[in-house]
């Protein structure tokens, strides 16, 4: 008995894991205008009632998207932080990676975040700002670390992470044009160069 609700279970994580996959390709090609339960169900392979049955809505089914997201953001992050400029360098290629083996996940969070952001629901925002300010404030502690004062750090930290987005976003536009390694070497580079320089003002 207790195999058999063990497999349930498993089924039930499997099941809701790809319909969020599904809906962040959707989110990726239509935004979330052409986001649809019964589109969501369809692509992955179960029917609209399975996707109202775990979720019974479309903002449901956003606000646990959202949650999954930043979770997964949270932990890619997590397991790529070290300790000083080495952890934002880090973290830098592995949002290059996710780019390149999770292409359509990376591409439906961007274009979520971007409308989340614009969001009038309050709870969708709250989501994101809290992941932003997430992802600033690791990124800061991590430019303290390398010997920066918060003063210093802070700025680079929202300028860092603003480059991150606005590479991805010209990828998004432009595509395989885009030499996209190219770009993050350069900001990974601008980065260090950056930092020892203040380094030096130091008194």
């Amino acid at each position: 008995m207790k195999k058999a609700r063990g497999q349930k279970a498993e089924r039930t994580r499997e099941a809701k894991r790809a319909l969020l996959h599904s809906a962040l390709s959707i989110i990726g090609e239509s935004g979330l205008a052409g986001l649809t339960l019964a589109q969501v169900g369809v692509r992955a392979g179960y029917s609209r009632g399975l996707v109202q049955y775990h979720y019974g809505s479309k903002d449901a089914l956003i606000s646990a998207l959202i949650s999954w997201a930043v979770r997964g953001g949270q932990q890619m992050l997590r397991d790529h932080m070290t300790s000083g400029i080495e952890s934002i360098l880090f973290a830098i290629d592995a949002y290059n990676d996710a780019r390149k083996n999770h292409a359509s996940n990376l591409r439906g969070f961007w274009v979520l975040s971007a409308e989340m952001g614009y969001s009038n629901n309050p709870d969708f925002h709250r989501q994101i700002a809290e992941y932003q300010k997430f992802l600033r404030k690791s990124f800061s502690e991590a430019f303290e670390e390398e010997g920066l004062s918060p003063a210093q750090a802070e700025p680079i930290a929202i300028l860092v992470l603003a480059s991150m987005r606005g590479i991805i976003q010209e990828w998004i536009v432009e595509g395989d044009e885009l030499d996209v390694d190219q770009a993050f070497a350069t900001l990974k580079d601008a980065i260090c160069d950056r930092v020892k320089t203040l380094l030096q003002e130091e008194p």
